[in-house]
């Protein structure tokens, strides 16, 4: 009888039903609202989702909620679904109004987004912000509303305009189609005048010659290093310079009384520089691969140097010429700084230059052309063989002394420490100035330059 009992009491407990989560059915009651539902989601700080609707659709009705709290906290489902309610009887223009809104924040709330919000905000007069409980939907909330819709006796704020620009810059930092670093002196603040900002308008302007001093615009800001450790103001602060002007070309295809036409418009473009002091660290952003190069050294010698003390200032680039054969395996086993356990190639991307012998279409005449054929030879990542052995025994390349090394994918595998786990750093350097780096702190990056420049691949320029 007591197993009956026991069997019937477990059936129950297998088909009871389990308890129904909470939920605000965000996406039956605004299912084209979707960036909005996920800000109201997000948002750990009511008190700003109150004032963006106030300052969006002052006129509007809306359901009292929770707006103080010790601890910062999500609206609770019931809450949200009130709200969503609400709004879903407002008509399509004000909904729309407030989706587009609620978009562009979100925007700035992914990893590279965060980084530029968080570096934008003041450590001391605005540390609420920055708290750890606090969420990325929050920080970006309040810069909007400071900038968009500030109080009264404030004038508006800009940060959050600069953020989209920094959150342009934190992603484009991994891709060497757009970006470049050189190594500089360290603690070298910029000389941003009148006069100097002139000077980098004609050094840009000369590989745009149609183009005059009016029709670029620069501007110079000041976000924190989230990594430094630096006590001084110049040591936490980055220099940000942006160059904006009408250099390119827009190509598109466009009806024209019935006729299709080609039509090519001119396009904005733009430089942008990123000056780190405590590190001597300038990064180019630009797609104009070509002259990055000559951008950084004008930026050096207009804004950085224009005092006079630092005209023979060096900027570094990569030489991968060390790549040619496996003799690197060496260096790199035996040259490895503290703090690194191990450097793994994983792939080698060459190419070989050659002349080929060509017509010219138009002329007919005949041509000598100096063409590249690239190659990338890489291993599988369970491939217990380094990259030059592979090329060997899998593609029957003994040497690559006739090629010219153009990329670099490496692992850098960093040791524990204190407050770090052992971990892996991949790396991608092209040459001469291309590094795209993993690093997910300041201390790696140190790290990470410090063992190619001491492995003998940086060099001056």
């Amino acid at each position: 009888m007591a197993d009956v009992e026991n069997n019937l009491q477990q059936h129950n407990l297998q088909s009871a039903s389990p308890k129904q989560r909470a939920i605000d059915h965000g996406a039956e009651i605004l299912p084209d609202m979707a960036p909005f539902v996920a800000l109201v989601r997000k948002v750990r700080r009511p008190i700003l989702i109150q004032s963006f609707l106030s300052a969006l659709v002052p006129d509007q009705p809306f359901p009292s909620f929770r707006v103080a709290s010790r601890q910062p906290a999500v609206l609770s489902p019931a809450e949200r679904q009130r709200l969503f309610q609400a709004i879903a009887t407002f008509d399509d223009s004000t909904r729309d109004t407030l989706n587009r809104t609620a978009d562009l924040i979100m925007m700035l709330t992914d990893e590279f987004g965060s980084l530029a919000v968080q570096s934008l905000l003041d450590v001391d007069g605005e540390a609420e912000w920055l708290d750890a409980r606090m969420d990325s939907g929050s920080r970006a909330l309040y810069l909007y509303l400071r900038c968009a819709h500030p109080k009264p006796e404030i004038p508006m704020d800009p940060r959050f305009e600069q953020a989209d620009q920094l959150q342009t810059l934190n992603r484009s930092w991994r891709s060497d189609k757009f970006s470049s670093h050189f190594r500089g002196p360290k603690d070298v603040i910029p000389c941003v005048t009148e006069m100097t900002v002139e000077a980098l308008k004609r050094r840009i302007l000369a590989f745009y010659p149609l183009l005059s001093s009016e029709d670029i615009q620069i501007e110079h800001y000041t976000p924190r290093n989230l990594a430094s450790t630096g006590e001084t103001p110049s040591g936490a602060m980055l220099h940000v310079m942006t160059a904006i002007f009408n250099g390119g070309q827009a190509h598109f295809k466009q009806v024209q009384e019935g006729d299709l036409v080609d039509r090519v418009e001119p396009a904005a473009i733009d430089i942008s520089y990123t000056w780190d002091p405590k590190e001597g660290l300038l990064s180019v952003y630009s797609e104009d691969r070509e002259h990055r190069l000559a951008f950084a050294t004008a930026f050096r010698d207009e804004i950085l140097a224009r005092d006079g003390a630092f005209q023979a200032m060096p900027l570094w680039a990569f030489d991968l010429e060390a790549f040619r054969d496996g003799s690197i395996l060496d260096r790199i086993q035996q040259r490895r700084i503290p703090g690194v356990s191990q450097i793994v190639i994983r792939s080698l991307k060459v190419a070989k230059s050659e002349q080929q012998a060509t017509i010219d279409d138009r002329s007919g005449r005949p041509l000598h052309r100096q063409i590249q054929s690239p190659l990338t030879i890489g291993r599988d990542r369970h491939d217990v063989r380094e990259v030059y052995e592979v090329a060997r025994q899998a593609h029957g390349i003994t040497s690559f002394l006739e090629y010219d090394p153009l990329k670099i994918d490496m692992t850098i595998h960093m040791t524990a420490r204190p407050h770090h786990g052992a971990h892996r750093v991949p790396v991608q350097i092209t040459a001469p100035n291309g590094l795209t780096d993993r690093c997910k702190t300041e201390e790696d990056r140190r790290q990470v330059m410090a063992q190619l420049s001491h492995l003998g691949i940086m060099r001056m320029l």
